[in-house]
Order: structure tokens, then sequence, then C-alpha cells
């Protein structure tokens, strides 16, 4: 794995401090409102990157702050007459919700700030008694005169930042560039120092929750958004180095920032985007496809049309995967124990080791939805190859956190899905094609016709029907063989479907929409007809079998059971 270490500015090969075991910290929010679009960027990149190690048998060790003590949660307590831990505790909350929408993994640690108070003070101590910090009237103050390398990661020199400095109006500190470490206040909650009642710095807390965390001063890779870099990240590795004279991190990994419609997203332009709001319009999948179509430390431009990109590519990935599975399983065949195939994984993970390329990644991805499709389409079924294809595809959503539906089939599935080549074979069926997936919205829906025309929706229910009657007439006692098939076929056939519709329509039976789906079965184009039967009598049948179909289809088993069971009363009064 090689990345972009901005602290030494080039692409270089992860190292880990410890031989296959890698350390991570990253930046996590303050928690006084919902994440908005800003906030899920970096959630996904380390995620992706953590998942990308992971697939290469490292052992990562993730860790991402709570910071919960600050003066914008104060002031939300304030404005909604509440504490600031009730505040804390909602958004962080909500933040957990996100993770799990976006299939991101929750961080190893989540340490918060108030969980480490101790720590951060005896922290403070120690950087005053090093001569690196001094106290003025309860506040305390990093002293940056005392830090020769102070600038190093973003590249600064102290002369430079002091001329660019803005005029400070606080008059305690030795230099405008100090920061502080402690502040003392009597607003909103605090704790008791040897410098006064106060809370910490910003820019203390997640060096002493590394510290704390890890047990030790250098890790390998700090991340977060690149507008931490100066002056967070900066005051960060300055701490640490007068305490620990080392740079805390190996590796400094940034995300770059995202825009809205070619605008920086920003509050005060009112263009802000929730992550919870585009998680119910779009879903989770789709906001994580978007956020890995740009390589990570590049700006992202969020538009409708990137969302709307993002649905199509992603649907051909899922038609392709759930054919594969139909395919797979009605042929027995399993991915759990398939290897993978080399020569698409490769290029995949070679893309994300090389500085977590998931554009090139998913070009990968797209290339291996492509030989899925070749295999799905030769004949013979290569079934090794095709659950080998697969299993590389499984494992490449993985890596990428897109949460791919499982499709599992029952014995009676499986039953369907073969009358139903036959019947595409025997009446010449040129137009649907059988997709397993959620249909008109259903997630528990296991069937979809890609084409659903009556015709499309006839054929299903025709092999739907033959099942559905043998089964009840079962369930009814008719067990020899040469009754049953009398009976299912008397029922099955097109005279008898068109019989049995004309008296299911005299007792006004249906309902507006199945009375829909008969009309548009009578008046479906067809491209053969039963024997014995004419062409009116065989669009009635259609009609009959296009509603079975479409009742089965959209999961309306207690409709279609009640149906069938009419069916086959009226069976015996059919001549």
């Amino acid at each position: 794995m090689k990345l972009y270490n901005s602290y030494t500015q080039t692409i270089e090969p992860l190292q880990p401090i410890e031989e296959g075991k890698v350390s991570m910290y990253v930046c996590g929010p303050t928690v006084y409102n919902y994440p908005h679009i800003g906030n899920v960027r970096p959630i996904i990149v380390f995620d992706t990157l953590k998942k990308a190690l992971q697939a290469q048998g490292m052992d990562v060790t993730y860790v991402s702050n709570y910071t919960d003590v600050d003066d914008k949660i104060i002031n939300t307590a304030i404005e909604n007459n509440t504490t600031e831990k009730e505040i804390t505790a909602k958004f962080i909350e909500a933040y957990d919700q996100t993770r799990a929408d976006l299939h991101a993994d929750r961080p190893d640690v989540a340490p918060k700030v108030t969980d480490t108070m101790d720590e951060i003070i005896a922290f403070i101590q120690n950087l005053v008694q090093a001569g690196a910090a001094y106290e003025v009237d309860g506040d305390v103050y990093y002293r940056v005169d005392s830090n020769e390398k102070y600038g190093e990661l973003s590249h600064q020199k102290v002369e430079d930042l002091m001329v660019g400095a803005r005029i400070d109006e606080n008059e305690k500190k030795e230099n405008p560039l100090d920061f502080t470490l402690w502040k003392k206040t009597d607003k909103g909650i605090q704790w008791d120092s040897p410098w006064s009642k106060g809370r910490p710095g910003w820019h203390t807390e997640c060096v002493v929750m590394i510290n704390d965390v890890f047990q030790k001063p250098l890790i390998d890779i700090h991340g977060g958004g690149l507008d931490l870099k100066f002056p967070h990240h900066e005051n960060e590795i300055a701490q640490n180095e007068s305490l620990h004279h080392t740079h805390l991190a190996n590796m400094w990994v940034y995300n770059g920032m995202i825009n809205i419609d070619g605008i920086k997203m920003s509050k005060s332009l009112g263009n802000v985007w929730w992550a919870k709001d585009l998680i119910a319009l779009y879903g989770g999948n789709v906001i994580r496809w978007v956020m890995i179509s740009a390589q990570y430390r590049a700006p992202l431009n969020l538009n409708e049309k990137a969302f709307e990109s993002a649905q199509k590519e992603l649907k051909k990935i899922f038609t392709a995967y759930k054919q594969a599975k139909i395919l797979l399983q009605v042929n027995e065949e399993s991915t759990t124990d398939a290897t993978l195939d080399s020569g698409l994984w490769q290029p995949f993970i070679d893309a994300l080791n090389d500085d977590l390329n998931t554009p090139n990644a998913i070009t990968a991805v797209l290339e291996c939805v492509k030989k899925i499709n070749q295999t799905q389409r030769q004949k013979p079924l290569d079934c090794a190859a095709l659950a080998a294809q697969t299993a590389t595809l499984e494992k490449m959503m993985d890596v990428l956190g897109i949460c791919l539906e499982f499709v599992h089939m029952t014995a009676e599935d499986k039953a369907v899905y073969r009358a139903w080549k036959e019947a595409v074979q025997e009446k010449k069926l040129r137009t649907s094609r059988f997709v397993p997936g959620p249909a008109a919205g259903k997630r528990d829906s296991l069937m979809e016709i890609v084409t659903e025309n009556a015709t499309s929706l006839a054929w299903m229910g025709d092999a739907v029907m033959t099942l559905a009657v043998r089964r009840h007439l079962l369930d009814l006692g008719f067990s020899k063989a040469n009754v049953l098939q009398k009976k299912s076929a008397k029922i099955n056939s097109a005279k008898g479907q068109a019989a049995i519709l004309a008296q299911l329509e005299k007792e006004n039976f249906f309902n507006e929409e199945e009375k829909e789906i008969l009309r548009r079965g009578r008046n479906a184009t067809i491209h053969s007809k039963a024997k014995n039967a004419d062409g009116k009598t065989y669009l009635r049948s259609t009609a009959l079998e296009a509603v079975i179909g479409y009742l089965y289809l959209y999961k309306h088993e207690d409709r279609m059971d009640q149906l069938i069971k009419r069916i086959i009363e009226l069976g015996d009064t059919i001549q």
C-alpha cells in the first residue's frame, strides 16, 4: 500500500511500526448537530482504507474520537434549554447511525473528550513543566517559540505565519501564534484543574487520546479532512514534539473537500446537505459509490447528476450479481468456498494499493461485471468460472463497503425458475428476463421481470400456477399421479382458465389493480397460442395467468393463495 504522506509531500509505501499491524487515528466530529455530507467523506474514505488493508491480511486498529466539549455544544445546549450531555448523546447516536447506513464499520475505539479529562490535564501539566506552555490568569497557552520545528506539517515558516497573522486581541499571549491548551470559564461544562475551573483547548484533545488509546507517542496513520491540516494537526504535532520528540504519526493522510454544484459547501451560503436526508433519498450504497468515484485527495463536486449516475452504475452491477446468484443456486453451486479470480482481483487491489485509487478500483469492478455477464451467456454454463467471478465481485464490493443484497432461493423458487425456463423455450418468449431482486420498492420480493408487460407476467404466472395448483391438490388429498395430472391439466388448460376467468368475473372477484392486469392480458401481443383454443380463449387464459404472475411477483401471497383455492373449486365445474 502506497499513500500520499502530507508530512513528506510524497507518495510512499506504508511501513507499519509493528509488522502486520496498522495503527490509524482519524479526527472525529464535534457533536452539536447532525452530520452533513462533508462529515461523511472521511467516514467513507478511511473506512475504505481500513477494509483495503484488512483484505490484504493487515490487523488494523482504527480509532476515531468524538469531541463532546466545545463552545458550539454549550451554545446549542443553552439554546435548547438542556444539558451538553444530552446534546452530545443525541448527535453521537446520529453519527453512529450514519456510519451504519453507509456500511462503515464502527471504530475499534471511539474515545470522548469528557472521558479523557484526567489525562488531558496531566498532559498540559507536563507541557508547562517542560517549558513548552505557560499559564496566565487561569488560562494555559502553548509556547510556539519553544518548538523550532513548528510548521513542519504544513511546511510553513514561523516568520511567514507571523507576518500573515491577524492582530490578536488577547494580550495575555507571548506570541500571537500561541494557542490555548486550557480555557478558564464559568460558562457551560467545566472541570477543576491546577490553573482554574474551565475546559481544554481543542488542539490538545486528540494528541492525548492517541497517546492514551495506543499507549505510544507515534502511530502509523493520522487522517482527517484537509481543513484540519493547519492549524489543528500542526498544533498536535508541536505538543507531541515538545513532550515525546516525535511527530505523532508517520503518515498524515487527508481527504479533499466537497463542493455543491461547483460552490464550496458552507452554512453561511445555505448549501449544506445533511447526510440523513441524502441517505433517505438515495440510500447508503449510492452515497458511498459517489464518494469513491473520485480519488480521495481530490475535491469532490456533488450534484443530482452524480447521484443519478451512481444509481445507474450500481443497478448494472446488482442486476449481473443477482442473475449470477440465481444461476449458481439453480445449478447447486455456491460462492462460499469459491476461489477468487486472480485475473480480476489483482487489478482491483493494485488500484487500491496505488494511493487508494478508488476510480481505478471501480474500473476493475466493472470489468468483473463484464466477465460475469459474458460467462452467463456461454453455453454450456461454466459454473466454476461463474462462481469464482461472482465471489470476486462480492469481495470487491465488501472492500468498497457496498452492500450486495443476498439472494436466497428456496426449493420452490428453483422449481418456478426451471418451469419458467421451460415456458420460455416452449413458447419462444423473447421479451423478458428472469432477475431476482426488489420489485416495486419491496425489499423482500425475490423475483422481478425486467420487462413487466402482460405477456411477461403471464409466463411467470403460468409457471407459478402449475406448481401452486399441484401443491393445493396434494393438500386436498389427490396423491395418485394419474388423478393429479388429469385435474391439474384440466385447470391449467387455456380453455379451463378462460372458463374459470369468466366465472370469477361474474363473481366480481378481482380488485381494480387486478382488473387492470386482466385488461392488459386480453390486449397482449402473443407469439403463439395453445392447441385446441382460439385466439380469444388464449388471451383470456393469458389474462388470468398475468394476474397470478403479478400477485407472485409483488409478494401478495395471501391474495394469490385465495385466488388459487377459488380456481381449484371452480375447476370441478368446468367441462
